[in-house]
C-alpha cells in the first residue's frame, strides 16, 4: 500500500519534470552554471536524507498476513477507481474485499517455519504464542530465530508467552543468544525454569483456546535426542504432536506410557524423517492424518529416508515437507482444520516438482 502511494507521487515527478529538465540542461551544456538545477538537486538530496533518517521505520506497514485474494482485490479496486469510465465497476471488488474481511478466523494456528535443516514451530491463539525450538545459527551470526521466527512474531503483533527448546542440538537451539536479547528468557520460565539448558518440565497449561502439555522426557536418557521435549497441543478442531529428535527407544517408552493418548491429527515427524525414528508402534499410537517434515532441500543426511516415507505411505499418512512447501500453516477452526504451504501457489515450485 505504501509503495503504491509513493509511486503515484514520485514517478510522475521524475518522468514529467525532473528527468526532462536534466536532459535539457545536458544538451544546453549548462549543468555547471545553472543555479536552478543545483537548487533542485539540493532539495532532492535534503528530502532523501530527511526521509531516510526520520521515516525509515514507517517505510513498511506492520500488517497481519494478507491472502492473495485480498491483495488482488485491493489493487483491482484501486486500478478501477483511477479510471473514471470504469469507476462504478470498482464497487464489485470493493464489496468482495469487505466480505472477504469477514471470513471466519481460526481458533488457533500452527506455523511450521521454513528454517532449513532444523525446527521452529509457532503456535498461536488470540494474539499469544508458543515457540517450539529456535532453528539453527550459522557462522555464529546468522540466526534463523532472528531472521525467520522473530519477524513472524513481530509482524503479526504476537506476544511470545512460552518458548520450549526440545533439546540442545544446534539445529534446534541455535537462536539462544537472540532469544535472550529479545525477552531475557522470560518465555522460558514455565517449561525450563528460565534456563535453556534444562530439560523441559512436565507441564499442562492453557493458552487461550489451546491446551499445551509437555509429556516427555520423564526420565533422563543417555541420548540427547531421546531427551527431546515432546509436546502435545490440543484445541478446537484438532491436535498436533511436536516430537523434536526422539528415536526408537523414546518412542517405545512413550507408547507404553500413553498408548492411545498419543493420538493427534498432525505429527511433526521425529528427527526430520531419519530412519532412527517413526517406528511402526509409534505411528500406530499417534495415528495422524498428516506428518510434517522440517528439513532443508539437499540434506547431507539424505533426509527423509526412503524407508520412513514408505512407512508413512503404508499407513496412509500424508507427508508435507518444508523443503518443498516452505512454511506450512495449519489453521484450526471449531470442528476442522485447513493446511496450506507458502510455495504451493508459486509456478516455479510447481514446475520444479514436475521436473523432479
Amino acid at each position: 500500500m505504501v509503495g503504491l502511494l509513493v509511486n503515484l507521487l514520485v514517478l510522475p515527478l521524475l518522468s514529467s519534470i525532473i528527468f526532462p529538465y536534466i536532459v535539457v540542461c545536458f544538451f544546453l551544456d549548462c549543468i555547471k552554471l545553472n543555479i536552478d538545477f543545483m537548487f533542485i538537486d539540493h532539495m532532492l538530496a535534503v528530502g532523501f536524507d530527511f526521509t531516510a533518517h526520520y521515516f525509515n521505520e514507517y517505510a513498511w506497514l506492520n500488517w497481519s498476513k494478507l491472502s492473495y485474494k485480498t491483495v488482488i482485490l485491493f489493487y483491482l479496486s484501486m486500478t478501477l477507481l483511477l479510471n473514471q469510465s470504469l469507476r462504478f465497476i470498482s464497487l464489485v471488488p470493493i464489496f468482495a474485499l469487505i466480505s472477504n474481511s469477514f471470513n471466519v478466523k481460526p481458533a488457533w494456528q500452527v506455523d511450521v517455519l521454513d528454517v532449513g535443516h532444523g525446527t521452529s514451530v509457532l503456535v498461536t491463539s488470540e494474539g499469544q504464542a508458543l515457540l517450539y525450538d529456535l532453528g539453527a545459527k550459522y557462522f555464529n551470526f546468522y540466526s534463523l530465530f532472528e531472521r525467520v521466527a522473530l519477524p513472524e512474531i513481530q509482524a503479526r503483533g504476537l506476544t511470545l508467552r512460552h518458548t520450549i527448546i526440545s533439546h540442545d542440538d544446534k539445529d534446534h537451539s541455535g537462536g539462544i543468544d537472540e532469544l535472550r536479547a529479545f525477552d531475557s528468557f522470560n518465555s522460558l520460565k514455565i517449561f525450563h525454569d528460565g534456563n535453556p539448558l534444562n530439560h523441559c518440565k512436565s507441564q499442562k497449561i492453557k493458552m487461550n483456546q489451546v491446551i499445551i502439555q509437555s509429556i516427555w522426557p520423564i526420565v533422563p536418557m543417555g541420548s540427547d535426542n531421546n531427551n527431546s521435549c515432546v509436546v502435545k497441543i490440543t484445541g478446537p478442531g484438532g491436535s498436533i504432536l511436536l516430537t523434536g529428535d526422539i528415536e526408537y527407544e523414546a518412542e517405545q517408552l512413550l507408547v507404553q506410557r500413553y498408548q492411545e493418548s498419543l493420538k493427534a491429527n498432525i505429527l511433526l515427524v521425529p528427527h526430520h524423517g531419519s530412519k532412527t525414528s517413526s517406528s511402526e508402534e509409534f505411528l500406530t499410537s499417534v495415528n495422524p492424518d498428516i506428518g510434517v517434515i522440517s528439513r532443508n532441500y539437499f540434506s547431507p543426511w539424505a533426509l527423509p529416508h526412503r524407508e520412513i516415507t514408505d512407512r508413512y505411505a503404508s499407513k496412509k499418512i500424508k507427508l508435507l515437507d518444508t523443503a518443498l512447501s516452505g512454511q506450512i500453516t495449519i489453521r484450526f477452526f471449531d470442528d476442522s482444520y485447513k493446511i496450506e504451504g507458502a510455495r504451493e501457489q508459486t509456478n516455479f515450485w510447481v514446475n520444479h516438482r514436475e521436473r523432479l
